[in-house]
C-alpha cells in the first residue's frame, strides 16, 4: 500500500558556499510542490553488524543511530544539476541541511556524524545492492537520504530539491542577466548607427556648403589657417591696446592744457587723435575679421572631423547590431535548451519515503555496543 502526500516547498534562491549560506543577488518566489509516497515495503532488513564491520567511523553511527527512514531521490530525467555522492554540491548540501530548522536536534546529529552517508565511493549509502529500494536491478537509481522520524525524510527531501533547484535557478538568472546585456548592447550599438546616420546626414551637406566660404579642403590646411589667424588675432588685441593707450594720452593732454595754450600743438594733438582713430578701426576692423575668419576654420575642421569620423565607423556600426542579434538568438535558444532540457524534474516525479527496517541481533551495536 502506498500514501501519497502533498507538500508544499517554498525555494528561495540561496547560494551556499562551503557552510556558509549566502543570499543571492534575486529572490526566486516560485514554489514547488513535492508529491510523498510512503511506502509499505520497507527497505531492509539491515543488518547493523554488517554495516558496524565493514564500515569506517560514519558508518559505525549510522549502524548505531539506525535511522528508521529513507527518502529516495530517483537520479533519472534531466539528472546535470542533481546533487550526487562526494561531489561539492553534496558537501554543501550536507553542510546547509546540518542548519535547517526543519530538521529535528536528531536527524541533525545523524547528519553530523555521519556526514549524511554521501561521501565519496559509497554509492547510495551503506546498504548493500541487494537491500535497496526496489529491488529490481533495472529500477531507476535512486539516492537515500536517511532520517531519524518521517517529518526528517520530508524536510530531507524538500532541502535535496530546494538546492538542486536553487542551482539551476542561479544558473538561468546568470543566463538572464547575460542575454539582458546583449539586449542592451543591441540598443546602444542601434542608437549609435542611428547617431553616425544623423551625422552623415547633417554634416555632409553643411561641409559641402561651408567648403564654398573657405579656401582649404582638409583638417590640415584648416588647422594651419586656424594658427595664422591666432597669431593676427593677437597681433590685433595688441595694436588696439596701444592705439586705446594713445588716444587715451591724447585726450588728457587736450584736456588739461594750459592757456594761452599753444595752438600748433593743440593743431597737432587733434590731427594724432584723428589718425589713431582710424588706425583704432583698422586694428578693429582686422580683429574682427580674423575672428570670423578662425570661426569659419573652426566650423570646417568641426564638420570635416564630424564627417570622416562617421563615414569611417559606419560600416562596423552597420555589422554590430547584426552579430550582436544573431548572438542574442544563440543565447535564447541556449536558455531554452537549459531551461526545457536541463530543468530537474523531480517535483513532478515524486519522492518516495521507505521505512527502514533493522533485523535483530545478538550484541546489536545499537543495544550491547559493537559486536566483537
Amino acid at each position: 500500500m502506498t500514501t501519497h502526500v502533498k507538500s508544499s516547498v517554498v525555494v528561495t534562491v540561496i547560494l551556499m558556499t562551503g557552510l556558509t549560506a549566502a543570499p543571492a543577488s534575486e529572490p526566486n518566489d516560485s514554489s514547488v510542490s513535492l508529491t510523498f509516497e510512503i511506502q509499505s515495503n520497507p527497505l531492509g532488513p539491515l543488518s547493523s553488524h554488517e554495516v558496524y564491520r565493514r564500515g569506517g567511523s560514519e558508518e559505525q553511527a549510522f549502524a548505531l543511530l539506525k535511522p528508521p527512514y529513507a527518502a529516495a531521490i530517483p537520479l533519472v530525467g534531466p539528472t546535470g544539476y542533481l546533487i550526487r555522492p562526494g561531489s561539492p554540491m553534496a558537501r554543501r548540501f550536507l553542510g546547509s541541511a546540518s542548519r535547517d530548522e526543519r530538521l529535528s536536534a536528531a536527524q541533525k546529529r545523524f547528519l553530523q556524524t555521519t556526514e549524511g552517508l554521501l561521501d565519496a565511493g559509497r554509492g547510495s549509502g551503506p546498504v548493500p545492492q541487494k537491500h535497496r529500494p526496489r529491488g529490481d536491478p533495472n529500477a531507476p537509481e535512486q539516492l537515500l537520504l536517511y532520517a531519524m522520524s518521517l517529518d526528517d525524510a520530508k524536510a530531507m527531501a524538500e532541502a535535496y530539491v530546494e538546492q538542486v533547484m536553487e542551482d539551476f535557478q542561479r544558473d538561468a538568472d546568470r543566463e538572464k542577466v547575460l542575454i539582458a546585456r546583449k539586449e542592451q548592447a543591441i540598443a546602444t550599438a542601434s542608437e549609435r548607427l542611428r547617431e553616425l546616420e544623423r551625422v552623415i546626414e547633417t554634416s555632409g551637406p553643411a561641409l559641402e556648403a561651408h567648403k564654398q566660404k573657405v579656401p582649404y579642403r582638409t583638417e590640415e590646411e584648416a588647422a594651419e589657417a586656424i594658427a595664422e589667424l591666432d597669431r593676427m588675432l593677437n597681433a590685433a588685441r595688441v595694436d588696439i591696446a596701444g592705439i586705446r593707450a594713445r588716444l587715451g594720452a591724447i585726450q588728457q593732454h587736450l584736456r588739461t592744457g594750459r592757456s594761452p595754450y599753444d595752438e600748433a600743438i593743440k593743431a597737432k594733438l587733434q590731427t594724432m587723435f584723428v589718425e589713431e582713430s582710424v588706425a583704432l578701426d583698422g586694428a578693429e576692423a582686422r580683429k574682427e575679421m580674423a575672428t570670423q575668419l578662425r570661426a569659419d576654420a573652426n566650423r570646417f575642421l568641426d564638420l570635416h572631423k564630424s564627417f570622416s569620423a562617421a563615414m569611417r565607423d559606419i560600416g562596423a556600426a552597420r555589422e554590430l547590431p547584426g552579430r550582436h542579434l544573431a548572438e542574442l538568438q544563440k543565447m535564447q535558444r541556449q536558455f531554452e535548451g537549459r531551461v526545457l532540457v536541463e530543468k530537474p524534474r523531480i517535483a513532478e516525479q515524486g519522492v518516495a519515503i521507505y521505512p527502514v527496517e533493522w533485523a535483530r541481533e545478538a550484541g546489536d551495536p545499537g543495544v550491547l555496543g559493537p559486536a566483537n
